[in-house]
């Protein structure tokens, strides 16, 4: 269940970022945000 919720969770990131058409040096500076939380 746990790797299924991994798995989840990364392909809602993705497509938000996709969303916000987030380039690769932002998607990061927002993972090491979210690293914080």
């Amino acid at each position: 269940m746990a790797e299924l919720l991994e798995r989840l969770e990364a392909e809602i990131d993705d497509s938000v970022d996709d969303l916000f058409d987030l380039t690769a040096e932002e998607r990061a500076v927002v993972e090491d945000y979210l690293k914080v939380f």
